[in-house]
């Protein structure tokens, strides 16, 4: 992951994990856990399937190319 892209993370309510989460070891492995407390509103009011379409292309943005 390029620095620009860290620095925007940081702005965002994302915990990033590298390699280690809650004890399960993932090699090469870059976890990113959205909070997403402030978006409950947007999740309840739209269809699971644009949900999971949201958050695919969102994480998608940090796969490298």
């Amino acid at each position: 992951m390029d620095s620009s892209t860290l620095a925007g993370l940081k702005k965002m309510p994302v915990d990033i994990f590298d390699n280690v989460y809650v004890g399960d070891v993932k090699p090469h492995a870059l976890i990113l856990c959205v909070d997403v407390r402030g978006f409950s509103n947007f999740l309840c009011s739209h269809d699971e399937k644009a949900v999971f379409s949201l958050i695919t292309s969102f994480t998608s943005n940090f796969l490298p190319v």
